[in-house]
């Protein structure tokens, strides 16, 4: 199904009800093609509205206004009636480059009292100063060789710094990847900047499971060893979540991560997991009633 409005023609889903919503918040007509300013003003927004500050990394200073803060769905409709208020805006991106992200950024902000985006990314480079090990961390995200005490969360936190550190000096491009990926946009190593920041892992359309990636400059060694410890602690969270919140048995389901599942070799490995931390295997509890 797709949404036509004058020459533009646009498939039908999130992003449209999204974008359908933006034009009647800031009082914009339907463009006329995708290399409207309207469009790129749309897609900054959504930039600003699903990256939040306060919390992480910045503190939060109102509780009171935490929810207005950093709630996706909030900060989108705010900063739609902000264009609303500010006109001159729709016209401003033509060459979505760095410049125009800030300028647009900075009047959005001020208007709605949200943090500037680069706010959030400048903290997080300073943790570099403040945060004793994160050096440590940055070469493992760097080698894909994590160490493995709290593994998941070595990934995640390294990934969402490397993010923060190229967001920085590169807001353009994770605003606007369309326009870089497809060579208009002019900027000097975007595939490198691209490739950094792929999803860690992968699926595939044509079968189920969860599959290891390649990277450039990492051994495939440690690629394979960070992919299997990583789901390894999954079954470990699942389970242990199972067996603080839920009544009844076990359930180990967990047909999406492999292609070739087999649900005794789920209970083997769930069993595995449980022993190798808590020093017990599922058999060993007893349901109460």
């Amino acid at each position: 199904m797709s949404v036509q409005r004058g020459q533009l023609q646009l498939q039908s889903g999130i992003y449209v009800e999204a974008f359908d919503a933006f034009l009647k918040l800031s009082e914009s007509e339907w463009p006329e093609d995708l290399c409207d300013p309207l469009v790129g003003l749309f897609l900054l927004i959504c930039d600003l509205a699903i990256n939040p500050t306060r919390g992480l990394p910045l503190d939060i200073e109102s509780f009171d206004d935490f929810i207005l803060d950093v709630d996706v769905g909030v900060r989108f409709t705010r900063l739609c009636l902000a264009v609303k208020e500010l006109p001159h805006l729709k016209d401003v991106i033509q060459e979505y480059s760095r410049k125009e992200y800030l300028e647009v950024s900075t009047e959005l902000t001020q208007l709605t009292g949200y943090d500037h985006p680069l706010t959030g990314c400048w903290a997080v480079k300073q943790w570099y100063k403040d945060a004793p090990g994160l050096e440590k961390l940055m070469e493992e995200h760097r080698t894909f060789e994590f160490d493995h005490s709290n593994q998941p969360i070595r990934v995640f936190v390294s990934h969402f710094v490397a993010f923060c550190v190229d967001k920085y000096e590169y807001p353009e491009f994770f605003c606007w990847p369309g326009i870089f990926m497809s060579g208009n946009g002019g900027m000097k190593d975007v595939r490198e900047i691209w490739l950094r920041h792929l999803s860690l892992f992968s699926d595939r359309g044509d079968k189920n499971g969860v599959y290891p990636r390649r990277w450039p400059n990492r051994s495939e060694t440690a690629v394979m060893q960070t992919f299997e410890r990583f789901y390894g602690t999954m079954a470990l969270y699942d389970l242990t979540r199972q067996w603080v919140l839920k009544d009844g048995p076990f359930v180990c389901d967990y047909c999406w991560i492999s292609e070739n599942y087999s649900q005794d070799h789920a209970n083997a490995w769930a069993n595995n997991t449980m022993k190798q931390v808590y020093n017990v295997t599922l058999d060993d509890f007893e349901i109460v009633q």
